[in-house]
């Protein structure tokens, strides 16, 4: 059967069919990569996502003469990243992944209620950029001990807001396989109750 038949790909998001990524890499003769929003149609209808791509080969003299495609399955992956996105979007904590590079990958809507930046100006930016100077050595410490397995709780530090106030932040940081999780919650108010007692 021809390649298209027993490997039938979708678009997640449209629903459209998508090209064979090995016909396309010996069409334009590169390799060619698809995003994880692919879905493999099985022979018993079930659904399947993947990612994959297409790679053609060459003979001695260079000649495209046939392609390599190479696919995985990532369907538990993509349930673990949909229960992900539910614990994002419900939380009224401020919830990131970030890397140890000092840049945030990805932040819940908390972020932008509470720092009152839009998401792309709070991912561009790094901590430092965000940190009160006075919190910088102290937040950069953290970092340092949790690359060497040092689990964080209810650390404090001081995050600037798009008003150019400052807000205070506890953490309970996580290091896992070099990416920061992290859960943050605004205790201004609560800090601000205790000065004033």
């Amino acid at each position: 059967q021809h390649i298209e038949a027993v490997f039938d790909l979708y678009n997640e998001s449209s629903g459209l069919r998508v090209k064979n990524p090995a016909i396309e890499a010996l069409e334009q003769n590169k390799i060619i990569f698809l995003g994880d929003h692919t879905i493999l149609k099985a022979k018993d209808g079930s659904q399947v996502y993947i990612d994959d791509s297409g790679a053609p080969i060459h003979n001695t003299k260079g000649e495209s003469i046939g392609a390599v495609l190479i696919f995985r399955d990532i369907t538990e992956r993509k349930q673990a990243n949909r229960e992900l996105d539910v614990f994002f979007k419900i939380s009224e904590d401020m919830i990131s992944i970030a890397g140890t590079d000092g840049y945030f990958k990805r932040i819940n809507n908390s972020f932008t209620k509470i720092l009152g930046f839009t998401e792309s100006e709070i991912l561009s930016k790094t901590f430092g950029e965000l940190v009160h100077p006075d919190d910088l050595e102290a937040t950069q410490k953290l970092v340092e001990g949790l690359s060497k397995g040092i689990a964080t709780h209810n650390f404090n530090n001081r995050y600037l807001c798009a008003n150019g106030s400052y807000k205070w932040l506890e953490w309970n940081v996580s290091l896992n396989g070099g990416i920061l999780y992290a859960v943050a919650r605004d205790t201004t108010a609560r800090k601000k109750a205790g000065r004033h007692k």
